[in-house]
């Protein structure tokens, strides 16, 4: 790391690389001017000139513009316009005013040996014409100032320490005569430690020439150490930022501590993503990450610019590829939006002034440019930057007063209630992209089953087997299916005698003679049983009821269990007559239990004759009454009644006492229950008698035997023919049982052979056999004929799981009527089952179809819309808000607050440069201004190194060299590096860069985009917004970004017959690096727009400097040079400009003896191509390629570098173009599918709709069009959709983007053609009709 920044620091303070500042030999005519060379060419001494600088007069004139009496100052006349030109140029480029007389210069060497040829002092001056005359003004805004590139030299390589007070010394409140001038000059250099001899020359009052000199002679003639002031003045461009950069690097090498640029940009990024992950994408992976109310985007986005915003939001330094028309600046706003909004700080910075003229432009049209400072040249803009910060210092009190307005209250209120609902709209909206294509669920995306199934067509209900379908292995199921049903249209059906089987999966040879065994030996056996059983039970018996009997021949046994007693067999006799349901053992169970409740406690009394209990209950009343009355105890005592009690209470064993009584009555009461129960069985018709004593164990045991009848009754009718087989009037138990045993004898052998017939012979198969005696000898004929066919077809069904045999028969019984009809019946069935699942999975997928469904997204769009205007005032409200916040007031209520730092920006003398402002009013003054946009030089000139900014942004970053971008990094903490690969490498207008012979990437590699792409991580931005036709992007889209730019034309330009790119050749001549005739051409095309008042803006692109040039002076000779947004510039300045229409100078052309050399300047250097690609997309209407050749003329096969070959290669294309030939590139097909897409269903209804359908167009699923003309654009759920970033991609961004292009568009989606087919073809047509009109 160490290494690395002293490299930097060389490359920045090395003389040999023709630093201006510090080494000038000779004057470049188009940068230099020698003010000696004017001396008395206007009549006065050159030294009047400096004189006059010296007293900072405001006009001083040098020559006249033209003087046809005199050719040396018509001569200097066009050096002047050069270097006035040029000057404008950088100006242009980098917003920097570099123009100064340089005076007095300084020869000599450094004590390293070091030679320096350079001004001591800067007088910054601008170069005009006045009427008729050449003047220069000197700045009334800007200070004299030493060279400070020439001190920090001098401390350098003198080893000496400068004060800061020397270097940032501007002559504030100096004399203005030029002798009190020189003499402070030597004062303030005498004290310091810069040695340098004043010349009693440097007194005088006559300047001496500036004469070139060779670098060797040169050295020659110093002595080390000497350094000495000459007397010479030179009017020119003297770049001084570049030196602001050096004290950064001495800082950084001492205090930077990171060990390597890997930990140095590590430490930028607060919150790294783990980027190795598989499915990490930088292009989406941040869309979902941030909510929508952490965000304060008040400019338009688009899902790239968004994804790229949150990935900052979440703390992450990140590379921005952004390729021409892709939106970075309105990226590069949003953020500084957002980080204002959150009371941060931020610096935008960039090597290009249109960059940064862009962001700031952008920022005022949402009335926020009073927070933001643009610095084009730190010393030129002060007085506008002091009078923004005195503005906004005068501003507090109306900033109070308007953020605590009623409005202001409601702002936070509407911002979060848009930004809630965008979070749950794009939450549902989310959830039902993701529904609709994820295939997890069964193999297939519900958006497939739509557009495959027909839910009006037939279909058998698989609702309990479906989810055993899974469609990635469906196939192998449809195959054996379509086997299965081979051979069941042939065996399964009705009229074979197979038909009906037990399945023969696994049978073999030998079963096939088992089963023709068995068929010989059913009937045989069959005739055999039913004669033996028929004579037992002396009725007709058939081989029905011996296969009944058989199967239950334990219920038999149990018979003869149940009845091997007489006494039991007489109960159940009397039973048989009656239902199975009649005689309940449960019910008998029931009264078992309440007769023996009977019997608990004091038992049932016995004694008693059944009429005699009554009387006794009387006696028992009278017993209980003599209790209570004299008189009946007396009659009590006498009565015979008494005598009867006691014998019934010694009967019981009781005495006479009143528990004994209360034990007789309990049993008294326990007799008449058991009575009532007993008679209760005599009601029952098949009981024919009870038991008449009550005794329990009597009682018991003939409920035992009844319950035995009863368990006999019901085996008994469980054979249906029983009552008939065995009449029982004059039957007995013996009789009875005889039989049954003689059955079970005979039949035993039966449920044996029955298992055995079974595993080949379904009971039904030979109950049919038996009584058809064709079946049988079918059955035997087919089975010898049919049998591995049968075998094989049940081979299938049998490999089939329970779901695939329960779906088989389904469709069986649907009536399918062959494999075809089965297999598609399958399908359709099938898919609309998984429908059915997963919208009751996911009801938000059958919302689509509803207007809920349009009402949502046109809520969604409100809401973006919404959202975006209250950050604007959200924005404004909090940088208001954050100016007053703290405000501190003294006794007699005077703001002290920003007092001093007012007195500074309004003083009018001894004011102070901007970096010591900052310095020491570094809280206030971003409180007021939280964002600054400056040149990576400024940047150094102005901050102090401190990490002073929450976030640095860099632009065009491609143009930016690593050793320039570095310090400004140091200032933040978190950074954006934005820019295009494909576009521009850095170029210094100056110098040659210094180069080292190390090989290390962060030395290899140009500029800080290249740096930062190699230690950050890279989010692109692909969608194109510049071009409003195809073809003016197309080229640079196929040959520069590999077709990933996504471009949508303007449809008010997309019919047009004019093409967007005219290719006008010309007959040039190659002569001195121009072309008239070119020249010529644009002159009288510029002239035409003019003429008719176009409203279109023009840029003019020539390939080098020079036709560059010649343009220049030809439109300043009819007065066109300063119309409306014109410029005219060469490939190597055009980066970041964009006009209407560009107009393209190539002029290669042949020479004046017809030779055309293969000479193609910066296009044939190493990334020429690059340049070519910034000169082809900066129009938004048109290009007009003004040529002398033709692209076949152009040999380029030799050509080292890919420059030249792009060039013949677009020349060829805008030929085309020109000529009505061109065709897109058509983007790859999604892998999501495409037969099946939504859009290819259209095709059946073309002919209805009355236009042509294309489906080739890359900004649409499908293209209206009539006459080869677009009419409109309509839009799916199909490989769009799916390849979308974002719900608000598709539901907010591009509807928005189709309405500015003006586009008519309509959007289908699946589940609405499979629900209304009719509906959305009707809604096609009325859209067709809608764009017809509109077109």
């Amino acid at each position: 790391m160490q290494q690395i920044l002293k490299t930097y620091q060389r490359r920045l303070t090395n003389l040999s690389g023709n630093n201006r500042s510090l080494l000038l030999l000779r004057l470049n005519g188009e940068q230099f001017l020698d003010l000696h060379e004017l001396d008395h060419v206007n009549g006065s001494p050159s030294w009047d000139l400096v004189d006059q600088v010296i007293a900072r007069k405001s006009k001083i004139n040098l020559i006249p513009i033209t003087d046809a009496r005199d050719e040396k100052s018509n001569k200097l006349s066009t050096r002047l316009k050069k270097l006035q030109r040029r000057e404008q140029f950088i100006f242009q480029e980098s917003g920097a005013r570099d123009l100064y007389v340089g005076w007095p210069f300084v020869e000599g060497k450094f004590n390293d040996g070091t030679t320096l040829r350079a001004p001591l002092c800067f007088f910054p001056v601008e170069l005009n014409q006045d009427g008729k005359n050449w003047v220069i003004c000197t700045k009334k805004d800007v200070n004299i100032s030493f060279n400070k590139s020439l001190l920090l030299a001098f401390a350098h390589y003198n080893k000496i320490e400068l004060a800061d007070e020397l270097v940032e010394f501007t002559f504030d409140g100096y004399d203005k005569e030029s002798t009190a001038f020189k003499n402070m000059l030597y004062e303030q250099l005498r004290e310091s430690a810069v040695d340098i001899r004043f010349s009693r020359e440097f007194y005088g009052s006559q300047l001496e020439p500036f004469t070139s000199k060779s670098k060797e002679g040169f050295e020659g003639k110093l002595e080390e150490g000497e350094v000495s002031i000459k007397m010479q003045a030179v009017l020119g461009i003297f770049p001084q930022a570049d030196s602001y950069l050096v004290p950064d690097y001495d800082f950084m090498i001492d205090q930077v501590k990171e060990d390597s640029l890997d930990h140095f940009f590590e430490r930028k990024s607060l919150n790294q993503p783990d980027i190795s992950a598989a499915d990490f994408d930088p292009t989406r992976h941040f869309l979902s990450n941030v909510n929508a109310y952490e965000t304060f985007t008040p400019f338009a986005l688009d899902a790239y610019q968004e994804n790229a915003l949150n990935a900052v939001k979440k703390g992450n330094s990140i590379v921005v590829q952004g390729p021409p028309g892709t939106g970075k600046s309105q990226l590069i706003c949003n953020l500084i939006s957002d980080f204002i909004a959150r009371g941060k700080k931020v610096l935008v910075v960039s090597q290009k002034r249109a960059a940064l003229d862009v962001v700031y432009n952008r920022l005022k049209s949402i009335k926020a440019e009073d927070f933001a400072t643009l610095v084009h040249d730190f010393k030129s803009d002060r007085s506008a930057i002091y009078d923004q910060l005195a503005s906004q210092i005068g501003q507090l009190q109306d900033y109070k007063r308007s953020n605590t307005s009623l409005d202001a209250l409601q702002l936070d209120r509407s911002f979060k209630q848009a930004s809630l609902a965008i979070e749950d709209i794009t939450a549902s909206l989310d959830e039902y992209k993701k529904a609709l294509f994820d295939t997890r669920e069964c193999g297939l995306s519900v958006k497939e089953l739509y557009l495959t199934s027909n839910q009006d067509g037939a279909a058998v209900s698989l609702v309990q087997e479906f989810s055993n379908f899974h469609f990635d292995e469906l196939n192998d199921f449809k195959r054996e299916l379509s086997l299965y049903f081979d051979y069941a249209e042939a065996l399964n059906v009705e009229a074979h005698p197979w038909s009906s089987r037990v399945s023969f999966a696994g049978f073999g040879s030998s079963d096939l003679q088992k089963i023709l065994q068995y068929l010989d030996e059913i009937p045989h056996e069959a005739t055999r049983l039913t004669k033996e059983v028929s004579t037992i039970v002396g009725e007709t018996v058939d081989y029905d009821d011996c296969r009944t009997i058989s199967e239950n021949l334990e219920r038999l046994t149990e018979m003869q269990t149940f009845l091997k007693e007489e006494e039991t067999f007489k109960l159940f006799k009397p039973m048989v007559v009656f239902g199975s349901e009649s005689a309940g053992l449960l019910w008998l169970q029931n009264t078992r239990k309440l007769i023996n409740s009977c019997f608990v406690d004091h038992g049932v009394e016995q004694s008693i004759p059944a009429h005699e209990i009554g009387e006794v209950q009387v006696i028992l009343k009278q017993r209980s009454d003599a209790k209570n009355s004299l008189w009946k105890s007396l009659k009590w005592r006498v009565s015979k009644e008494k005598l009867r009690l006691a014998r019934i209470l010694v009967a019981n064993n009781l005495r006479d006492d009143k528990t004994a009584l209360k034990v007789l009555t309990a049993r008294i009461d326990n007799r008449l229950n058991l009575q009532h129960q007993l008679t209760k069985l005599k009601g029952v018709g098949w009981i024919n008698e009870v038991p008449k004593s009550s005794d329990q164990v009597v009682i018991n045991a003939w409920i035992d035997r009844m319950e035995l009848a009863i368990s006999a009754k019901v085996h008994f009718d469980s054979f249906a023919n029983f009552k008939e087989f065995f009449p029982l009037k004059n039957s007995s138990a013996k009789i009875f049982g005889n039989k049954l045993k003689a059955i079970s004898q005979v039949l035993q052998e039966l449920p044996h052979r029955r298992s055995l017939w079974n595993q080949y012979i379904f009971p039904r198969q030979i109950d049919i056999m038996l009584s058809d005696a064709n079946y049988a000898s079918a059955l035997k004929t087919s089975a010898r004929q049919d049998f591995d066919l049968l075998v094989a077809l049940d081979k299938i069904r049998a490999s089939f799981t329970e779901a695939q045999r329960a779906a088989t028969d389904k469709l069986i019984d649907h009536g399918a009527a062959d494999k075809e009809d089965a297999i598609t019946l399958l399908d359709n069935s099938l898919r609309l089952a998984w429908i059915n699942h997963i919208e009751n999975k996911h009801p938000i997928l059958s919302d689509v179809s509803t207007l809920k469904f349009q009402s949502r997204i046109e809520e969604l769009q409100q809401a973006v819309l919404d959202k975006s205007e209250a950050s604007a005032s959200i924005l404004l409200q909090r940088a208001k808000e954050r100016t007053y916040e703290g405000l501190e007031f003294n006794r007699l209520n005077n703001q002290v607050t920003y007092r001093d730092l007012k007195h500074q920006v309004t003083k009018k003398k001894k004011i102070w440069p901007l970096r010591r402002l900052i310095s020491n009013f570094e809280h206030e003054l971003f409180n007021l201004v939280p964002c600054w946009l400056a040149s990576p030089e400024a940047v150094s000139a102005l901050f102090p190194m401190e990490p002073f900014f929450d976030l640095v942004i860099f632009d065009e970053a491609s143009q930016c060299f690593t050793e320039k971008g570095l310090p400004a990094i140091y200032r933040g903490k978190q950074v954006v590096i934005a820019g295009d690969s494909q576009q521009l490498r850095p170029n210094d207008l100056y110098r040659v860069r210094w180069e080292d012979e190390q090989e290390d990437m962060a030395l290899e590699v140009d500029s800080l985009l290249e740096l930062a792409n190699n230690h950050l991580m890279q989010v692109d931005l692909k969608g194109h917004y510049r071009s409003n036709s195809l073809s003016l992007i197309d080229f640079s889209n196929q040959h520069f970004y590999k077709g990933k730019l996504k471009v949508l034309p303007n449809f008010l330009r997309v019919n047009d017959a004019e093409p967007a790119i005219e290719y006008i050749k010309v007959d040039g001549i190659w002569d001195k690096q121009q072309n008239h005739v070119e020249a010529d051409r644009i002159v009288t095309i510029v002239k035409t727009f003019a003429e008719q008042e176009s409203t279109h803006t023009l840029g003019i692109v020539t390939f080098n400097a020079p036709q560059q040039a010649l343009i220049l002076d030809k439109l300043e000779a009819v007065g066109l040079s300063k119309a409306r947004d014109l410029f005219v510039k060469n490939i190597e300045n055009v980066q970041g400009d964009e006009r209407d229409i560009i107009i393209f100078s190539t002029a290669y052309a042949p020479d004046s003896k017809g030779k055309l050399s293969a000479q193609f300047g910066s296009l044939n250097q190493t990334g020429g191509e690059n340049r070519l690609n910034v000169a082809i997309t900066r129009a938004k209407e048109k290009v007009i390629v003004i040529t002398s050749i033709l692209p076949c003329e152009l040999k380029v096969d030799q050509v080292k570098n890919d420059g030249p070959k792009l060039l013949k290669a677009y020349l060829q294309y805008a030929h085309d173009v020109s000529a009505n030939a061109f065709k897109p590139n058509i983007p790859k097909e999604s892998n999501f599918g495409t037969d099946w897409f939504l859009k290819n269903k259209f095709r059946a209804w073309e002919s209805e709709l009355s236009v042509n359908l294309a489906y080739h167009d890359p900004f649409a699923d499908v293209s209206l069009k009539e006459n080869g003309k677009h009419l409109g654009l309509l839009f799916t759920d199909d490989d769009y959709y799916y390849d979308s970033l974002s719900s608000k991609e598709v539901f907010v961004y591009r509807p928005a983007h189709l309405s500015a292009k003006n586009w008519p568009t309509a959007m289908v989606f699946s589940r609405e053609y499979w629900m209304h087919q009719d509906k959305i073809k009707d809604k096609l047509k009325r859209f067709t009709e809608e764009s017809k009109v509109l077109s």
